[in-house]
């Protein structure tokens, strides 16, 4: 399983071109988001939110088991939010 950080990396790369989609990125058995999308996962989801943090950054985070995917999918679709699904870099 590649780092947090590369995750996290991933993700700001992917929403820097699709701003209005939650993006979820997966890296190895979880599927993690962050920031304002780890907020709309988490409440939709009813997930817990955590701060990750490195020597520059701190971000809100939420992840889950990719054996969980299709539950989760419906919820957050069902609040109305487009989602993006992608793989580390």
């Amino acid at each position: 399983m590649a780092t947090e950080l590369e995750a996290f990396r991933t993700y700001n790369r992917v929403k820097k071109r699709h701003p209005e989609v939650v993006i979820l990125v997966r890296n190895g058995s979880l599927y993690a988001t962050y920031k304002a999308d780890a907020k709309i996962v988490a409440d939709a989801c009813g997930l817990h939110l955590s701060h990750r943090h490195n020597n520059k950054h701190s971000a809100l985070c939420t992840a889950f088991g990719i054996h969980s995917l299709y539950e989760y999918l419906n919820k957050i679709i069902s609040t109305g939010h487009r989602l993006g699904i992608t793989e580390l870099d």
